[in-house]
């Protein structure tokens, strides 16, 4: 059976972690990257948890690790870079594949995609506002982003100003 790749605003959000030991810690760090409310329950745990451990009192989901059977989602292998996410997941089968899977990406995934995610996500209230077709819109995040992959410190307003021209209507 497949997982859902879901991925789910976690800011602020209650999350339970059961479990006190190492593997219960990485999880933490994965929910404290993306800056989740975190309960632990365990009947021990390792001195770095303890700190964080209350009582959860409302329904969340749940991951119990080395029990599928019992978790409502998994926790993927991810790589982050600002905004941008990729996860992978082999529906809890093979955690090494998984890990395969993001060493592979990592480079492509770096510092200045995030950058550049954030930059074409800046633009798109502007562009939606001036040009006027989907078709003609894309084509204008498109060579953004061929010009931001190949040299993102090229991605200046100006450039962007002469660039956006090109695809308003007249």
């Amino acid at each position: 059976m497949a997982y859902f790749p879901m991925f789910v605003q976690l800011k602020k959000k209650k999350c339970l972690v059961i479990g006190g030991g190492k593997i219960a810690l990485r999880k933490i760090e994965v929910l404290k990257d993306f800056e989740a409310d975190i309960t632990v329950i365990a009947p021990e745990m390792i001195t770095q948890i303890r700190q964080i451990n209350q009582i959860c009192r409302k329904k969340i989901p749940v991951n119990a690790v080395d029990q599928k059977e019992d978790c409502s989602f998994i926790f993927p292998s991810y790589v982050k870079e600002g905004e941008v996410v990729a996860a992978f997941s082999s529906g809890g089968q093979s955690p090494l594949i998984t890990q395969y899977l993001k060493e592979k990406i990592k480079p492509d995934l770096n510092k200045e995609l995030g950058q550049l995610a954030q930059i074409l996500g800046s633009l798109r209230k502007l562009a939606k506002s001036c040009i006027v077709t989907e078709q003609e819109r894309k084509a204008f995040y498109k060579e953004l982003l061929q010009i931001g992959l190949e040299d993102i410190d090229s991605l200046e307003e100006q450039r962007i100003n002469e660039i956006i021209q090109k695809y308003i209507s007249e």
